[in-house]
């Protein structure tokens, strides 16, 4: 599908990719784990696949 909405706040200290999440159905699910991982995620969203 198309993406609706892309999010971006510049450049990052971290040289990891960045997290990226599929959130257009619940549960959300990650679809590339990055600089923030699914364990700190699920603390937010425990529901969050991935």
């Amino acid at each position: 599908g198309d993406v609706r909405v892309y999010l971006d706040a510049g450049a990052t200290a971290s040289p990891v990719a960045s997290t990226i999440i599929d959130a257009t159905s619940f549960p959300p699910r990650v679809l590339r784990a990055g600089a923030i991982g699914v364990d700190r995620l699920r603390e937010v969203v425990p529901e969050i696949e991935g």
